[in-house]
């Protein structure tokens, strides 16, 4: 089972941890001008309306140096308090791909705490509420300037925009996953056809293709697994079905060889399904080291009885123990907002980690 450290807060470089202490200073709508404006891209300042009228209707990738070049152009009320630095960037991220009009409806909460709740929803009712949140958003902005130039990224944008925001956000999470372990693949769009309304197409090293489906579950498991089959993947090309799960089903032995006999049954009655991959993101707050910790668990499960090459390897993953150097993540991995790239020196002199009193 490889586990893998997403986030420490509280990275000893004062530079680049991140503190995510908003009290009373929060980004309400009240004071959403401070989203700052748009991120200037390497074809000069781009603003929203603009954006979506790029040559192929879609956003301008960013760099690292439009980054650089967006936290200038934040006031200094933003550049010089860390935390409002850092989740500002992250809002400003997410405003670039999804729109002005989508973060104020998702991700913005109004000073009476008066809007409904949701998945990106700021909520101050708690420390630990608040934190989820924030780390929530803040870690997606850096999934989606990873992710940026996967085939197929903009197709997920638009399907989180239509509504359909923790199935998408889950799509997402699988595809970090796929692309820190080196995986190459590309995100399918949605056809609506059966056998062909799959989540990700995989190439293996050696060439071979793959065809695979994401799916959420809370309760039952063997549903979705026969849904993968019967609906969303192809009969003639090999199949691989990733399962989310709550953390509890991994952690506990007597849930976890359960899970394993739902899914050893399951792989017995069919020979187009090589392997199920299932997968939880482990999230814990720690309120003394002024953190939050994620980290990866999985356990992949091949069919021995598939009808394709049986004289290869099918697994995708491999168990190894990640280098400490790494810090956590793979060095092809952008640090956004943690370990390795901050933003420039100027634009970071002087902050601080506590907000504004």
């Amino acid at each position: 089972m490889f586990l893998l450290e997403k986030f420490r807060f509280s990275a000893p470089d004062p530079r680049s941890d991140l503190l995510l202490r908003w009290g009373t200073d929060r980004l309400t709508a009240a004071d959403s001008s401070s989203l700052g404006p748009p991120i200037s891209t390497s074809c000069g300042d781009v603003s929203p309306r603009k954006l979506q009228q790029a040559t192929d209707g879609r956003p301008k990738r960013i760099s690292i140096a439009d980054l650089d070049e967006t936290v200038r152009s934040y006031p200094s009320e933003v550049r010089t308090d860390k935390s409002r630095l850092i989740f500002t960037l992250a809002v400003t991220i997410i405003s670039h791909f999804f729109g002005r009009q989508w973060v104020e409806n998702n991700i913005i909460q109004d000073e009476a705490h008066s809007r409904p709740g949701g998945f990106f929803r700021m909520d101050f009712s708690s420390d630990y509420e608040r934190e989820k949140k924030t780390f929530r958003v803040v870690d997606f902005a850096e999934t989606l300037f990873n992710l940026q130039h996967i085939r197929g990224f903009d197709d997920r944008v638009d399907q989180m925009r239509s509504g359909q925001v923790e199935a998408t956000y889950a799509e997402f999470d699988f595809a970090r996953f796929l692309y820190i372990h080196d995986v190459d693949f590309r995100f399918v769009i949605p056809s609506g056809v059966k056998g062909k309304d799959y989540d990700f197409g995989i190439t293996y090293a050696d060439g071979r293709d793959a065809c695979a489906d994401a799916k959420c579950r809370l309760d039952m498991l063997r549903h979705p697994l026969d849904a993968a089959r019967s609906k969303n993947l192809p009969a003639d090309q090999p199949g691989i079905v990733f399962i989310k799960v709550p953390q509890v089903w991994l952690d506990e032995v007597s849930v976890r060889r359960r899970m394993d006999e739902v899914v050893n049954d399951f792989l017995r009655g069919t020979q187009r399904i090589v392997s199920v991959v299932v997968y939880a993101t482990v999230l814990v707050h720690l309120p003394k080291q002024e953190m939050m910790w994620m980290r990866h668990q999985f356990r992949e499960i091949t069919n021995p009885n598939h009808r394709f090459d049986q004289s290869k390897n099918w697994a995708l993953f491999r168990d190894y123990k990640v280098p400490e150097e790494w810090k956590g993540m793979p060095p092809k991995w952008v640090r956004v907002f943690s370990r390795g790239w901050r933003p420039v020196d100027d634009a970071l002199e002087g902050a601080t980690d506590d907000g504004a009193s």
